[in-house]
């Protein structure tokens, strides 16, 4: 319903059995989500631009359902299985990537904020370094991911393409818990030259 009265083009397929979707909208010029998931409770916070303009702005989240009881404290509904199941996963061929969660153990592995990863080698250590459940396939060729981590209560990723470069704003939150929370977004190879002015490997 919601993509059809924002007029959303192609949106991926999502399988609610395994995941939810956070949606947030503003009016001002850009917008963040960070969900988080504690003792089983799905709270995320937004951060919003402090210019503004036409119309609005919105974004999705896509979040394991797994260990999720509550979301800010009401119960999770049931997931209706859908009749036709999406064949793709999120993640995959032409689709948008944007995945989140937290580890228990601050001994994990956690790169630097903005690493990327360009071949699915290195994002099958990484989802087995942060213990990701079912990390879904990438094409490389069209996607590379960024994968950011903290041990504050949440990580946003914002990525812009300038000229060809690649620029990445990490941001973590203010508050400092138990574990790291982490997030992987995809973000398109198309025109992609450089990160950061650091030349891009090849997949």
């Amino acid at each position: 319903m919601i993509v059809k009265d924002w007029n959303v083009k192609s949106p991926p397929p999502v399988d609610f059995t395994r995941d939810v979707v956070v949606v947030g909208t503003t009016t001002a010029d850009s917008l963040t989500l960070a969900p988080t998931v504690k003792d089983g409770d799905l709270t995320f916070a937004v951060t919003e631009g402090k210019g503004t303009g036409d119309g609005f702005r919105y974004r999705f989240v896509t979040v394991r359902r797994a260990g999720i009881k509550t979301i800010n404290g009401q119960p999770l509904p049931p997931a209706a299985r859908p009749a036709n199941p999406p064949a793709t996963p999120p993640g995959t061929g032409q689709l948008a990537l944007d995945l989140a969660g937290e580890g228990n153990n601050r001994n994990q592995k956690i790169p630097a904020f903005g690493t990327v990863i360009t071949s699915q080698k290195e994002w099958e250590k990484l989802a087995g370094d942060w213990n990701i459940k079912d990390a879904p396939r990438v094409d490389f060729t069209r996607y590379v991911l960024v994968a950011a981590a903290t041990d504050t209560d949440s990580i946003t990723i914002r990525s812009e393409l300038k000229d060809g470069d690649l620029k990445l704003t990490t941001t973590p939150g203010k508050v400092k818990r138990e574990g790291f929370r982490w997030r992987v977004i995809s973000v398109p190879r198309e025109g992609l030259k450089s990160v950061d002015g650091q030349p891009l490997p090849r997949p």
